[in-house]
């Protein structure tokens, strides 16, 4: 059975409204979180602690300048800003460690075949003295 449109609508701008709402509590709830975490380190008396706003945020300062280097390095320079998900971080830096890994194989490798190139001129070349002095 099909609705009709205007019930169709209806619900879909309910949902909206509904999505909206819910949106609007758990901004609240952030909101009442970080008060709860925040007061008892800024408020003193019942008065905002500027001086104790100003060290929190050289602290978070210290903090964003200190995750930007850690990030910059981890990734090869690809990111350099404190402000990505974990998720991210942890997907350049695998990418670039896979980078890594690929080039020390493809290293590796070609070192083998030219110590395999070497050691195959040695072989011929002492199957031939070998030859030449009767011995095979």
């Amino acid at each position: 059975m099909k609705l009709p449109k205007q019930i169709v609508d209806l619900l879909k701008k309910q949902e909206q409204k509904i999505n909206e709402q819910y949106e609007q509590i758990k901004r609240l709830e952030s909101d009442v979180e970080a008060k709860d975490f925040w007061e008892d380190i800024v408020v003193k008396d019942n008065t905002l602690d500027v001086e104790q706003v100003k060290k929190e945020l050289e602290d978070f300062k210290f903090i964003m300048q200190q995750i930007s280097e850690v990030y910059s390095h981890i990734t090869d320079g690809n990111m350099s800003k404190c402000m990505y998900t974990a998720k991210t971080v942890i997907a350049v830096f695998d990418d670039c460690r896979t980078k890594e890994i690929d080039e020390a194989i493809a290293e590796a490798t070609k070192d083998l075949r030219e110590e395999i190139e070497a050691l195959e001129t040695v072989n011929t070349k002492y199957v031939i003295t070998l030859k030449s002095l009767g011995l095979l």
